[in-house]
């Protein structure tokens, strides 16, 4: 009996390690996806204007960045369900 509880423990922690890595991915993925809808908003009302060409390229970058960001969590979240469908 005393053999298989450290596996059994194992097991577990390894499950709740898979869920919190999970939940991190799809949280950061959520954030990432409303700031760039927050940033594409405001592109279209009237009162926001970038006045400085810094400005408009430092917006620019960071519509960028967030757009990669959004395309590796794809990734890493279709890599994590290929892993998964693998080990099933």
């Amino acid at each position: 009996m005393d053999d298989q509880d450290p596996k059994g423990s194992f097991v577990r922690w390894q499950t709740v390690t898979v869920a919190q890595l999970t939940y991190a991915i799809n949280l950061l993925l959520t954030f990432a996806v409303a700031t760039l809808g927050y940033q594409v908003a405001l592109l279209g009302e009237d009162k926001f204007s970038l006045a400085a060409s810094w400005q408009k390229c430092l917006f620019s970058a960071s519509l960028l960045f967030l757009s990669a960001s959004i395309l590796f969590g794809l990734a890493v979240v279709v890599n994590r369900l290929r892993s998964f469908r693998a080990t099933m």
